[in-house]
């Protein structure tokens, strides 16, 4: 899905006349980013839960989404 969307980016600025390069993540780095979001994600929704705030749940849902869809992406 990354590398699908970067390309998409890149055709889009070659049509316009740019030339730029997005650089595609590494396995080992998408693993430590989705671990990270994880984490993050679900402290902000037991601190939400905590103090009763809805805006730190949806951060941390957010952010658990964000981890899921990297650890999915092949």
């Amino acid at each position: 899905m990354i590398n699908e969307t970067a390309s998409f980016f890149e055709k889009c600025a070659k049509d316009i006349g740019l030339s730029i390069k997005i650089p595609r993540p590494s396995k080992a780095t998408k693993i430590t980013c989705a671990t990270i979001n994880g984490v993050a994600g679900t402290s902000l929704v037991v601190a939400g839960i905590a103090v009763s705030s809805k805006t730190l749940v949806v951060l941390g849902t957010l952010g658990l989404a964000g981890a899921t869809a990297l650890a999915l992406d092949k």
